[in-house]
């Protein structure tokens, strides 16, 4: 029998001392849950919120007090308590399967007027997976909204599915061609 190695779980528990001043440490928290593991991990913030200073982080650190430190602490221990890292890293990797599958940015919805019915709308929507589901959108719901593409100045695609617009010159491009057929008559 193949043994199975555990994917490594990492996560990142932060404390923010002032607006945009964080101190974050990244963990590997695939063996945590221990009280001593806890206390080590949050010390370690509070540690390095307290050697923070005006010489660190390329300029930008700063003199923090004992009591910025027992806050950091505070938080992490809090943080560590509360966080499923395990779930956070599966929803990270999720993302990522998806974002690959679909060769980027992941609609959230596209609209899609049905070719069979006249007036109707379908909406395609990803599962979790990001596996396209359609369904049928309610009648009405978008009258409103979104025009037909008949309202839109389209006409059935004869040769494939779909629809074709007019196109739609730039404004620049229009102004150019009507001041060049006015030469034209010259």
């Amino acid at each position: 029998m193949l043994r199975q190695h555990k994917k490594p779980v990492y996560g990142a528990i932060e404390y923010e001392v002032i607006s945009g001043h964080i101190h974050q440490l990244i963990i590997d928290a695939g063996e945590l849950m221990t009280g001593d593991v806890i206390e080590d991990l949050a010390g370690e913030l509070a540690e390095a919120v307290l050697n923070c200073n005006d010489d660190r982080h390329q300029g930008h650190g700063r003199k923090h007090t004992m009591d910025d430190a027992q806050k950091a602490y505070s938080a992490a221990v809090q943080q560590l308590l509360v966080t499923d890292f395990r779930y956070e890293q599966e929803e990270l990797d999720r993302k990522i399967r998806v974002h690959k599958k679909w060769g980027g940015q992941v609609p959230a919805a596209v609209f899609m007027p049905d070719t069979v019915d006249n007036g109707k709308w379908n909406v395609m929507v990803p599962d979790d997976e990001g596996e396209p589901v359609m369904r049928r959108v309610r009648d009405g719901v978008l009258d409103d909204i979104l025009p037909t593409p008949e309202q839109a100045g389209a006409k059935r695609d004869p040769y494939g599915i779909g629809w074709i617009a007019p196109r739609r010159w730039k404004t620049k491009t229009r102004l150019r061609k009507m001041r060049d057929r006015n030469n034209k008559g010259k």
